[in-house]
């Protein structure tokens, strides 16, 4: 989500509730929201409008309710977000990948990084994935988060690499080529590949 657009929806809803949030709670919610995309999270504003109660002790809409209305609870996400991880497998431990997702960057990198995931045999998923649904659910709950991507096998060893970039909140990937800077030791996008196609369709 673009950060001009949270701040406009949400100081409508500061207007409409007639309540300001202190700028650690502020900060909190773009934190927990900022992964939503613009239509989605403009949309739940509208839904809120027309169907969120304040109450005595919830005079305003929580992060809970916010996600709600957009169709997506934490437990739902939680499993979601797993789901496209195993999806995303079959770009292999060579390419390099971005979920866009700070939780389920900090799953697979406290599992040992993207490679090493890639390489779990059908069992180890079977064994581990009730637990990566609930340490997603903790990490995003909590606000943790982990690398701007998850490099692959390539990136590390090679001067050219390719990203694929997904999300859970849309029905593309994009397979970005990137290369690395020796001098600065920075990775430069050196032009978007022009095949833009399904997440779950991409050989």
């Amino acid at each position: 989500m673009e950060k001009e657009v949270f701040k406009k929806h949400m100081a409508f809803l500061s207007t409409y509730f007639a309540i300001e949030l202190k700028p650690e709670i502020y900060k909190l919610y773009w934190h927990m929201l900022k992964h939503l995309q613009d239509s989605v999270f403009e949309n739940a504003i509208k839904n809120i409008c027309a169907e969120f109660i304040p109450t005595s002790t919830t005079t305003f809409p929580l992060v809970a309710h916010i996600l709600k209305f957009c169709g997506q609870s934490a437990n739902e996400r939680s499993v979601l977000a797993i789901s496209l991880l195993k999806k995303a497998l079959r770009h292999g431990p060579y390419e390099s990948v971005n979920f866009n997702d700070d939780a389920l960057h900090y799953v697979v990198d406290s599992n040992g990084g993207w490679p090493v995931m890639c390489n779990w045999s059908g069992k180890q998923w079977d064994i581990n994935e009730g637990r990566l649904i609930e340490t997603y659910k903790s990490a995003y709950l909590s606000g943790k988060t982990g690398p701007e991507h998850l490099s692959g096998i390539s990136e590390a060893n090679n001067g050219v690499f390719r990203i694929f970039s997904m999300s859970i909140d849309s029905n593309e990937t994009k397979e970005i080529v990137c290369k690395r800077s020796e001098n600065v030791k920075k990775i430069e996008n050196s032009g978007e590949l022009q095949r833009i196609s399904d997440c779950f369709g991409v050989k």
